[in-house]
């Protein structure tokens, strides 16, 4: 029988042990005050990037158990004497000789266990570099309106703008209707028809960083309130139309 016990280091928990030591110092380095106590300029650091290299060291134990048996001695014949005698008045006595066997004793089989490991040594390289917020674009804001145009008409304009307060041109938009909140929200409402978009439910900002489409809702959930959900990328922005 044959045992093998094998271990492996967490490698993610030892990334993100680096990594966070890496963001705690950075954290550290930034909140530096830019001048000293008599208001000169002081030295400020950056990590720009932080090489690393970790020694992996698998170990393998194993355990081997085996049974022997053990050599059982043959049975051996032995010469024995015996003695006759006749059945006359005068005794005489005759030597034979008989082979006897001695059976062999009981034994039992042995068992050894043997144990064994093996050690795997494994080199792991990298390197954290720091990047830029948004990948050194500015930040991007996204704002949604919904104007009422009549009972069951509405138009939906987004606007997009850099942390400059400049418009985002052409990036594209996308409107969705928020069914599943939209209906949390109505507590009586059993189901909500989606609204028509028209032209479309997405497009690209013009020249001023806007987007805008009309939407058309359902006669019967004039009273509702509905949910729209406007999204650019990863950042995400919506708006609520009620007519109570």
């Amino acid at each position: 029988m044959s045992q093998a016990n094998n271990s492996s280091l967490a490698l993610h928990d030892i990334l993100l042990s680096i990594a966070d030591s890496l963001n705690v110092a950075q954290h550290q380095l930034r909140n530096m005050s830019p001048y000293d106590e008599y208001g000169r300029p002081n030295t400020l650091y950056q990590l720009p990037y932080l090489d690393f290299s970790l020694e992996v060291i698998s170990e393998v134990a194993s355990e081997t158990e085996s049974t022997t048996p053990s050599n059982a001695r043959l049975a051996t014949p032995e010469l024995a004497k015996t003695t006759a005698f006749t059945k006359s008045n005068v005794m005489t006595q005759q030597s034979h000789q008989a082979l006897v066997y001695k059976l062999p004793t009981t034994t039992q089989n042995k068992t050894s266990n043997d144990s064994a490991s093996n050690k795997i040594t494994s080199t792991i390289s990298g390197r954290f570099v720091a990047v830029m917020p948004n990948e050194g674009v500015p930040q991007v804001f996204i704002v949604m309106s919904a104007e009422q145009i009549s009972a069951t008409a509405y138009t939906l304009k987004v606007t997009l703008t850099y942390a400059t307060n400049e418009p985002v041109v052409g990036q594209k938009v996308e409107i969705n209707f928020d069914e599943a909140t939209s209906l949390a929200l109505n507590d009586t409402a059993t189901s909500i028809t989606p609204p028509s978009f028209s032209p479309s439910k997405e497009g690209f900002t013009n020249g001023a960083g806007v987007y805008e489409t009309n939407i058309t809702i359902a006669s019967g959930d004039v009273n509702k309130t509905i949910i729209f959900v406007a999204n650019s990328g990863t950042i995400f922005t919506s708006v609520a139309i009620s007519n109570t």
